[in-house]
């Protein structure tokens, strides 16, 4: 599943870069509540609409943040040592 809206490309016929959690979650608490009121009293049904899509793809981006790949700092160190004495083998 896309985590960005393939209806808009820009210029050069790339589509716009995906929104991480890690991006937005500074803005989670202020932006939804603000969309979710927007996507209801606005009187412009455009901007409903775009508030609407905007709420629903900011809460599923803060239900579903990434899951990182953790690496343990011992064996960072052991492979960065490895590898400056080569004797490491990736």
């Amino acid at each position: 599943m896309n985590t960005y809206s393939t209806s808009r490309v820009d210029k050069y016929g790339r589509y716009p870069r995906p929104f991480f959690f890690h991006q937005v979650a500074p803005f989670v608490p202020l932006l939804l509540p603000a969309l979710a009121r927007a996507k209801d009293e606005v009187s412009d049904p455009e901007c409903r609409d775009v508030c609407a899509k905007a709420h629903a793809q900011l809460e599923l981006t803060a239900k579903n943040p990434p899951v990182w790949k953790k690496i343990e700092a011992s064996k960072v160190e052991a492979t960065i040592k490895g590898l400056a004495k080569g004797e490491c083998q990736m």
